[in-house]
């Protein structure tokens, strides 16, 4: 299956989750068929307020989840370079050793190159 319909059925999901809360909140009101009697106002206006401050809650909730993510990354981007830089190696990658090997052998070349004087006189 795709992600969109994982998307798809997700949204779905939560539709149906929604609709079957309201109908909670609605039987929980005694409705007198498809009419809610007056004497049921404070019901239905304790069961909006409820659904508002979970909803006040949960978006709350995920703002701080936002927040605390992007301060996470903004740490993590500005030690990671050092990090790693300070950091043992966790293993050893064959290209990139080879590749320090290379540079390690050139720079011996190089440093032997300028101590040792040449054989041919210079």
């Amino acid at each position: 299956t795709t992600a969109a319909g994982h998307a798809w059925h997700f949204a779905c999901a939560v539709a149906m989750e929604l609709l079957d809360n309201l109908l909670v909140d609605w039987h929980a009101c005694r409705p007198g068929g498809a009419v809610l009697p007056m004497t049921q106002l404070d019901c239905v206006v304790e069961r909006v307020a409820a659904r508002l401050e979970a909803a006040a809650e949960a978006a709350a909730k995920a703002d701080r989840r936002v927040t605390e993510r992007a301060s996470a990354s903004r740490v993590r981007s500005l030690w990671q370079p050092l990090l790693m830089h300070l950091s043992p190696p966790t293993g050893l990658d064959p290209v990139a050793l080879a590749a320090q090997r290379r540079e390690a052998a050139a720079q011996q070349r190089q440093v032997r190159a300028f101590l040792v004087p040449s054989k041919r006189g210079e």
